[in-house]
């Protein structure tokens, strides 16, 4: 199993654990609500187990996913992520998430076209930014950023961002600004 993997497993744990329901209770639970809106279904996690935000976040992602009895995997999602003309991509996505292993615990949230990776607060995106770059995000400070890092508008999300075209770019450079952003994160 893979780090995705175990990350989002590790999540779902803790989630478990807080709300004292299993996953399937929590998917069962929002199957037998009737709602169908994504923001309705996390309200309901929220209002009727208190649930935090993010972790609502998760499980609805969790829910959504899910066919009629197969959960969708973080696996999927990233054959989805990087599907057709981007499928050459994933070469490169795997190398930077190969190399986050030592950083410690940290969540992978997959969205509709990347990934965020969070602590606390997310500190990284990864995901493709044409059919021939993957571009990660950065959340940290940088008083003298490289011109290798491209700063962002104000409110774009990540501050920083970093265009990668071939897995050779995911170098020791890289993967130190983002142990920063997680550090920055914390």
């Amino acid at each position: 199993m893979g780090i995705v993997e175990r990350s989002l497993e590790s999540k779902l744990a803790r989630i478990q654990e807080r709300a004292g329901k299993t996953l399937d209770e929590l998917l069962q639970m929002l199957k037998e609500s009737g709602r169908d809106q994504h923001g309705d279904l996390r309200g309901l996690l929220e209002e009727e187990l208190g649930m935090a935000s993010d972790d609502a976040e998760t499980v609805v992602h969790v829910y959504r996913q899910r066919g009629e009895d197969a959960p969708r995997t973080l696996e999927g999602d990233l054959a989805r992520i990087y599907s057709g003309e981007r499928k050459k991509l994933r070469p490169i996505h795997d190398a930077i998430m190969s190399r986050l292993g030592d950083f410690g615990d940290f969540e992978i949230s997959p969205k509709d076209s990347y990934v965020s990776l969070r602590r606390a607060r997310p500190f990284a995106t990864v995901g493709p930014a044409t059919e021939a770059l993957v571009e990660v995000g950065l959340d940290f400070e940088h008083a003298d950023p490289p011109e290798r890092l491209r700063r962002e508008q104000p409110n774009e999300g990540a501050p920083f961002t970093i265009r990668i075209s071939d897995a050779e770019e995911v170098d020791d450079e890289l993967i130190e600004w983002m142990r920063q952003a997680y550090e920055h994160a914390g």
